[in-house]
C-alpha cells in the first residue's frame, strides 16, 4: 500500500491528469501547486493513521526508559532542566511531520475526542482527560538547541513530554481548531489555560491536575480563574502533579505546596493572561504562531491573600513484623517515621487494609532488605494503565483506620494476602474536603 502511494505521488510530481468532455488533458504542475498537493496527501495520510490511544499511552508511559532524562548522556545532577533535551529525537519528530496541516490535524483530533459530547462542558472534560494522559511533566522539556521553546502542538503530542506552558498551548490550539477561544494564564511559576464557551471563561489545567479530576464551584460548574481566585482553596481538594511521585526522579517523601500556592501566591506583576494573535500565515512557523501574542494584566484576579499550605510527604516505615495473640490470630505490627509536613498541621495517618492491591507501587526506595521483603513487588514496572490508579483511594474493605500515632497493630483474621497503605493527612486538606494524600509503599503481607 505504501509503495502504491509513493508511485502515485511520483507521477503527480510532474503531471495532473484531468478527465473532461471525453478526452484526457495533461497539465504540468508548478512548484506551489505540487507543494500544496504533496502536503494535502501527507495530511490525509496522517489523519487516516491517527490513533488517539497512542498519544494517551505514550504520555502515560513515563516509566519507560525511552523517556528517562538519562538518555541524553548526562547524570541527573549535571542535567540543565531548562535547556537540555533530546535534540536528535526532536529533529526526527519535526521531520516526520513536515507538510502536515496543523489546523486540519488538530480539528480531526478535537472532533475524534469530543465525538458524542452533549455540551461544551463535556468537550472541555474530554480534552482535559486526553491531555492529562497524553502529556507528562518530565525533568527535561522539549526545547531547541538555540534555547527557544517547542510550541508546535503536533510535535509536542508526538514527544509526549510537556511543561505547563506547552500543554496549555496545545489545549488552546485544539479548541481553536473548533472555533472555541482560549487564552494562557500566567500564575506563580506556572502556566495554565482558560477556555471561553457558554458566555464565560473556564479554567483548564492538564499539568498540575490529573486523573480526570476537575475543580467545580458550588453549582457544579467549571469556574473561571478569576472566580477560583475568590475561593482559592477549592484547588487544594484534589492531588496535583501525581506523576512525579513515581517518575524519575521520585518526589517520594517530600512535603510540597498545595495547588493554591502555585495559583494565587504572588504579586500583581505576574497576574497576566496572554492572547494569541497570530493569523493563519503566521501559524506556519515552527512556534505555530505562539511568538505572536498580547499580554494583558488581569486586575480582576484576587492574589496574594492566601496562606501557604503544604501537603504532607509519604511515610518511611521503621519496623514491620507479625506476631500472634493469645488465640493464635496473626497481628500485623507497623511502625513508621513521622511524615514531613512543612507547615506543621499534620493530624495523623489513614491506614488502608484490603485483600486487593491498589494496583501500583514505588519502584525506588532506600529501605533495608528487612523492610523491603514486605513491600508489594508485583507492580514495580510502570504501565500506562496505572496512571488513573494514582488518583484513586486505596481499597480498604478489610479495615480503614485513622490514627494520630506512628504505629498500629491490625488483626488479620484470615489466611492469604493483605495489602496495606499508610497515608498521612493534615488539617488544611481535611478542611477543604481532600481525600487523597501521598501514600506510602504498598505492603503485601502474606499470612
Amino acid at each position: 500500500m505504501q509503495r502504491v502511494k509513493v508511485l502515485i505521488l511520483s507521477i503527480l510530481t510532474f503531471f495532473l491528469i484531468t478527465i473532461s468532455s471525453g478526452y484526457i488533458s495533461v497539465v504540468k504542475l508548478d512548484k506551489l501547486e505540487y507543494s500544496k498537493l504533496r502536503d494535502d496527501i501527507k495530511t490525509e495520510a496522517f489523519i487516516k493513521e491517527l490513533n488517539i490511544y497512542r498519544y494517551e499511552h505514550n504520555g502515560s508511559d513515563f516509566g519507560n526508559q525511552k523517556y528517562s532524562p538519562l538518555r541524553i548522556g548526562k547524570s541527573l545532577k549535571n542535567i540543565d532542566i531548562t535547556y537540555d533535551y533530546d535534540f536528535v529525537r526532536l529533529a526526527k519528530t519535526e521531520e516526520s511531520l513536515l507538510g502536515v496541516n496543523r489546523r486540519k490535524a488538530l480539528a480531526h483530533i478535537f472532533d475524534t475526542i469530543t465525538n458524542g459530547a452533549k455540551n461544551n462542558k463535556e468537550k472541555h472534560l474530554r480534552i482535559l482527560s486526553f491531555l492529562q494522559k497524553s502529556s507528562f511533566h518530565n525533568l527535561i522539556q522539549p526545547i531547541y538547541p538555540d534555547k527557544s521553546s517547542v510550541f508546535d502542538p503536533l510535535v509536542l503530542l508526538e514527544l509526549s513530554e510537556m511543561r505547563c506552558g506547552q500543554v496549555s498551548r496545545v489545549a488552546i490550539d485544539l479548541f481553536a481548531s473548533a472555533g472555541i477561544r482560549g487564552r494562557l494564564i500566567q500564575a506563580k511559576n506556572h502556566v495554565l489555560a482558560e477556555i471561553f464557551y457558554d458566555n464565560s471563561w473556564h479554567f483548564f489545567d492538564a499539568d498540575l491536575l490529573g486523573g480526570d479530576k476537575m475543580i467545580y464551584d458550588s453549582q457544579g460548574n467549571i469556574p473561571s480563574f478569576v472566580e477560583l481566585s475568590h475561593n482559592p482553596y477549592l484547588a487544594d481538594t484534589i492531588p496535583n502533579n501525581y506523576e512525579s511521585i513515581v517518575s524519575l526522579p521520585s518526589r517520594g517523601h517530600t512535603s510540597y505546596p498545595y495547588t493554591s500556592y502555585f495559583y494565587f501566591d504572588y504579586d500583581l506583576s505576574l497576574s497576566l493572561y496572554y492572547n494569541k494573535i497570530a493569523n493563519e500565515e503566521e501559524e506556519q512557523n515552527k512556534f505555530y504562531g505562539w511568538n505572536f501574542y498580547q499580554p494583558v494584566v488581569d486586575k480582576r484576579r484576587k492574589i496574594g491573600h492566601i496562606k501557604e499550605f503544604y501537603v504532607p510527604g509519604s511515610v518511611d516505615f521503621k519496623e514491620i513484623w507479625i506476631s500472634a495473640d493469645t488465640d493464635g490470630k496473626n497481628i500485623l505490627n507497623l511502625e513508621w517515621f513521622a511524615a514531613q509536613d512543612i507547615d506543621n498541621d499534620l493530624l495523623g495517618y489513614k491506614v488502608y487494609v484490603s485483600k486487593q492491591t491498589r494496583g501500583w507501587n514505588y519502584a525506588r526506595d532506600n529501605s533495608s532488605k528487612k523492610l523491603k521483603r514486605f513491600y508489594n513487588n508485583d507492580h514495580l514496572n510502570w504501565k500506562p494503565q496505572m496512571l488513573e490508579l494514582l488518583y484513586q483511594e486505596p481499597p480498604h474493605e478489610i479495615a480503614f483506620v485513622k490514627t494520630p500515632q506512628e504505629n498500629i497493630s491490625i488483626t488479620l483474621n484470615e489466611s492469604g494476602n493483605y495489602y496495606v497503605t499508610i497515608m498521612p493527612y493534615d488539617a488544611h486538606g481535611e478542611s477543604v474536603g481532600r481525600v487523597i494524600y501521598t501514600p506510602s509503599q504498598e505492603l503485601k503481607i502474606q499470612v
